[in-house]
């Protein structure tokens, strides 16, 4: 069935061990999606989901017209003769015919989105590394995954936070860690044998014995209704905002003699908006789409306004109040994480996050710009994804370029 997925509530008893409390509707499903308005009893209709085999093999149906009547119109077309005989005895003129067939079928979107209905009515299954639970909710298959090597990574990417974390320290530039747990982790997505990875009370105790004032994101979101979206694996405005209430929180309490050049900010107006989550490209359905409860999330988020700010005289030194480095959840518009430590702190925010690089490129990036030698930072904040802390192919850079020590130094890292 291509990439595995895993059903999270079969009957064989592979899937099921979940606790009562967890099988019932959960109180933090999100307000912002149009399926929760009216909890899950009420979003998910009788039948939606194709869940009664007589509706599911009409795909079943559709998909077999399909194939055999683009195969028809598509066996018209001309064929390229085998090069020689060796080709054809090694199989190298049949995955020619195959790889024609597969990108020049007529009808070939349509099978596409035909076989993901089937798949997903009879398996609850999605094309890609994709896990669905009994409400429709989508997750990564990263946030579930044990790997041989899981120990051992997340042992150097605990030393490599804490090397960092010294690094600032000699640079007298406080550091706030933010560990996001997966949103699985928050949802009580899957049963424990799937969820319970022991990395993420290890990682709150290695930070803790290392120093590193962490912010521990799974306590602020088990509470925070709506805290993830339903399609996507990142957290919703409201999300992002509960977190960055605790970021100034443990700033006050973690670092009571500091203070951070003020900037007022203010809430404007609230955008309403459909965001189609990333995980939706791996249940591609097309016409399908109206059987499931598939639909993009309905997003609202406040913009965040600049009010008055603290005019500084025309000789002080430039400065940069808050650094913000981490990963898309730092990164995106949609849920506006740097918009709401902005109004949190009260200070403006310098957002060096990037997407796609995993969150330690971008510290190493950051901690050897030319910014950060020549403007220092009054606050560091580093927002980390849970599953980064051991996900196989994550890119760890070398520590030696961090750890010269000396943020306004002109010597090139």
């Amino acid at each position: 069935m291509g990439h595995e997925a895993y059903d999270l509530y079969r009957p064989d008893g592979q899937g099921d061990k979940v606790k009562d409390e967890e099988k019932r509707p959960s109180p933090e499903t999100p307000s912002d999606t149009r399926s929760d308005r009216k909890g899950d009893a009420e979003a998910i209709p009788p039948g939606a989901g194709l869940r009664s085999a007589g509706i599911a093999l009409v795909p079943v149906l559709v998909f077999t017209l399909t194939i055999v009547t683009g195969f028809i119109l598509w066996a018209g077309r001309p064929l390229p003769l085998p090069d020689d005989l060796e080709a054809f005895l090694r199989g190298r003129y049949t995955e020619t015919v195959d790889e024609r067939f597969e990108t020049e079928h007529p009808l070939r979107q349509v099978a596409l989105t035909t076989i993901t209905a089937m798949r997903l009515a009879i398996f609850r299954e999605g094309s890609g590394p994709l896990v669905i639970d009994r409400n429709y909710r989508l997750y990564t298959l990263e946030e579930f995954e044990h790997h041989p090597s899981d120990a051992d990574a997340l042992e150097r990417r605990l030393a490599w936070i804490g090397e960092v974390s010294q690094r600032l320290r000699a640079d007298d530039v406080p550091l706030i860690v933010v560990l996001v747990p997966s949103k699985a982790r928050v949802k009580n997505a899957a049963p424990e044998r799937l969820v319970d990875h022991p990395r993420w009370t290890e990682a709150l105790d290695a930070l803790q014995k290392r120093s590193v004032v962490t912010v521990d994101a799974l306590s602020v979101l088990a509470g925070q209704e709506g805290s993830f979206l339903r399609t996507d694996t990142h957290w919703t405005p409201e999300g992002a905002t509960a977190v960055a209430q605790a970021v100034a929180s443990h700033f006050q309490k973690f670092f009571p003699d500091r203070t951070l050049p003020e900037t007022r900010f203010e809430y404007g107006e609230q955008l309403e908006f459909e965001h189609e989550g990333d995980l939706l490209q791996f249940v591609p359905l097309g016409l399908w789409g109206r059987f499931f409860p598939l639909e993009p999330d309905q997003v609202r988020r406040p913009v965040v306004e600049v009010g008055r700010s603290v005019a500084g005289g025309l000789f002080d030194t430039p400065e940069i109040p808050v650094a913000l480095v981490g990963t898309s959840f730092s990164a995106g518009d949609n849920w506006d994480f740097p918009g709401a430590l902005q109004h949190s702190l009260q200070a403006d925010i310098l957002d060096a996050a990037e997407e796609g690089l995993g969150p330690y490129v971008p510290m190493e990036q950051y901690l050897t710009s030319r910014t950060y030698r020549e403007i220092p930072p009054s606050l560091v904040i580093w927002e980390i994804p849970e599953r980064y802390l051991t996900l196989p192919d994550t890119v760890v850079p070398e520590t030696s370029g961090v750890l010269n020590v000396g943020c306004r130094s002109d010597t090139p890292h």
